[in-house]
């Protein structure tokens, strides 16, 4: 009897072994190239080369990888990547955060989207990844963003802030006291935050309604948006733009 229960131990701590040994190689895993619609990713010396990340998306351009916390050893990354949603509709390119075994989360794609009927500015936004707040030493997605609720009104400027969490990604938006972007461009200046390239586009239906903190459609919303691929010449961005006048620095 007790050889028998001293198989099952051993094999708890088999199995355990094996678990840590998988969450290990997940957590420190690093991107290696884009094969159609899949991630292959490669493994840090000494740990199990990690399977590939089987994805439903297209046109596949990587950005760059958002790391866990530190006090989250086991915590896979997620991957930072451009792509559409559909192979060949007319549904533009996203970002989107995937990670190995979790859920793909899905971004407006940073720039101006221009109201087709009023040729005005409806969004507007700059995004970020990597150290980007002063106020946080974990990698972050950071968008700042301003959108025009009303015709009348003037841009609503805004800070949307997305953290690797255990589960998934935790997000806040920042509508008081917003984070200056002059101390994330200094970030991105100290090579510790990295800018995503804007690109300004006539949007139509669905991408103005769903704002700039998320992008996500459904299949109906797939067939029935339409966007006008129309690549518009970048214009010179400040942070006059972006900033708000209420809003105060942060502590560095």
């Amino acid at each position: 009897m007790l050889a028998f229960y001293s198989r099952i131990s051993l094999n708890l701590i088999a199995a355990t072994v094996v678990f840590l040994s998988a969450s290990a190689a997940l957590a420190t895993a690093e991107f290696d190239r884009i094969e159609g619609s899949t991630l292959i990713l490669k493994a840090v010396p000494g740990q199990a080369t990690p399977s590939p990340i089987q994805t439903e998306l297209y046109d596949l351009r990587y950005l760059g990888t958002l790391r866990p916390p530190a006090d989250a050893p086991t915590v896979p990354p997620y991957f930072l990547l451009t792509a559409k949603p559909c192979k060949t509709c007319a549904l533009d390119s996203g970002i989107y955060a995937v990670r190995p075994g979790g859920r793909t989360e899905p971004f407006v794609h940073p720039g101006k989207i221009i109201d087709p009927s009023s040729r005005s500015v409806a969004l507007e936004s700059r995004a970020f990844f990597g150290r980007c707040l002063y106020q946080s030493k974990n990698d972050l997605y950071v968008v700042f963003q301003k959108e025009r609720v009303d015709r009348r009104a003037q841009m609503q400027p805004s800070v949307f802030v997305a953290e690797p969490g255990a589960d998934h990604l935790q997000e806040r938006l920042l509508e008081r006291r917003l984070p200056r972007l002059q101390d994330t461009l200094k970030l991105v200046k100290a090579k510790q935050c990295q800018e995503i390239i804007s690109r300004n586009r006539i949007g139509q239906g669905k991408e103005l309604l769903t704002g700039l903190r998320r992008g996500e459609l459904d299949d109906s919303d797939k067939n029935e948006a339409k966007l006008e691929a129309s690549e518009l010449t970048k214009e010179n961005q400040t942070d006059r733009d972006f900033v708000s006048s209420e809003a105060k620095p942060t502590a560095q």
